[in-house]
């Protein structure tokens, strides 16, 4: 590597016809000067840089830089991927989420995005917000989603069972009883036993 000290005059005067091409405000300080020895200690490392510069010398502190940033890269595209991936997750996903972390009320307002996100499944959704509202304790908020989630699925046993249990906790037994027997009839088997069995052979008999 050139000893930039030694360099000498003709070369350096050779330089300072060409500084301006590369620095403009170094070439100010230091194009009239004759001898390497001569530029100021303030503006040495620009000097070495425009050396450098001219001459295609990487620096290794900054190719080193470069390359740790380009390091960097693969880390920063795929969090880049991870973001856009959850982004665009489903909002029924997000809900299942919240709702497994205990997080009712984030469920609850995931199954309202996801309703609008995507209405062809508004009676899952409508069903899985009433069960949450139901073990929350708020009944007739369920009991709103299971109509909701019956209008868009009339075969949905599963709505009609937790609506006539949301019904019975609100002392609407008859009207609960009901429902229970619709479930029944379209499949729901522990409620057909239910029904078939002592235990539930008052609402067997309800008219």
């Amino acid at each position: 590597m050139t000893d930039l000290k030694k360099l000498p005059d003709e070369e350096f005067i050779k330089l300072m016809k060409v500084v301006v091409d590369y620095d403009y405000d170094l070439a100010l300080e230091i194009e009239h000067l004759t001898s390497v020895d001569q530029v100021p200690e303030k503006d040495w490392d620009e000097f070495v840089r425009f050396y450098n510069k001219y001459h295609g010398i990487k620096n290794p502190k900054e190719t080193k830089k470069k390359r740790s940033i380009l390091s960097f890269l693969p880390s920063v595209i795929g969090f880049c991927i991870v973001v856009i991936y959850f982004l665009n997750i489903e909002k029924s996903s997000w809900a299942r989420f919240y709702e497994w972390i205990g997080n009712q009320q984030g469920a609850i307002e995931n199954y309202t995005k996801a309703l609008d996100d995507n209405p062809q499944n508004s009676s899952l959704y409508y069903y899985n917000r009433g069960v949450i509202k139901q073990n929350t304790g708020d009944l007739q908020g369920a009991i709103d989603d299971y109509n909701k989630a019956i209008e868009n699925d009339p075969n949905l046993a599963l709505a009609y069972n937790n609506r006539g249990l949301a019904k019975q906790s609100l002392g609407d037994t008859q009207s609960a009883c009901v429902d229970v027997k619709k479930a029944g009839s379209l499949g729901h088997q522990p409620i057909a036993q239910w029904l078939n069995s002592e235990d539930g052979a008052w609402c067997r008999n309800m008219r």
